[in-house]
């Protein structure tokens, strides 16, 4: 530790979770980019709990989380944690229910999710949708959140090809 720098005794910090509501019970977990590191985990006194050699990944994918709907979660360039919806033909945007759980509250602010929590706003920007056409070039699709109950939140798609994979 250099000298001259101090840490507060106590740091505040909330934590919250995500719950995909009505999601398959028959999710399939896979993972794509491996990274060269690994993480050890030895918590409290019984060497049975401990794990070591546990390998990241860049992407973890959740496979059907929905019908027809797979969900890539990653961290982009600033290690911001970003996820992506790709819902397969004739898949049904109306599925997709997220549960905000453990926060103070959730609010729309320009098309931004402000989620509100005891230490801080997190914000979610605006969501971006998008098809892939026959040349490759990604054609915008209007996306926006919903918020439904207070926490729950879906998502309102304008016009697409309902025959092709939406991202």
């Amino acid at each position: 530790l250099e000298e001259g720098i101090t840490f507060p005794s106590k740091l505040k910090k909330h934590a919250f979770k995500i719950n995909f509501l009505e999601s398959s019970e028959n999710v399939i977990l896979s993972s794509d980019k491996p990274q060269k590191h690994y993480y050890n985990y030895f918590i409290g006194n019984n060497p049975q709990k401990w794990t070591s050699y546990v390998k990241t990944y860049d992407i973890v994918n959740y496979n059907s989380i929905y019908e027809n709907i797979d969900i890539n979660i990653y961290t982009d360039e600033n290690f911001l944690l970003k996820y992506d919806f790709i819902l397969k033909p004739n898949a049904k945007v109306k599925d997709i229910k997220l549960e905000y759980e453990g926060v103070d509250n959730l609010k729309l602010n320009k098309g931004n999710l402000i989620i509100n929590t005891s230490v801080q706003k997190i914000i979610e920007l605006k969501p971006y949708a998008y098809q892939i056409d026959e040349n490759g070039n990604k054609i915008k699709i209007n996306c926006e959140f919903i918020i439904q109950n207070e926490n729950i939140i879906k998502f309102k798609i304008g016009k697409y090809d309902k025959s092709q994979e939406l991202i």
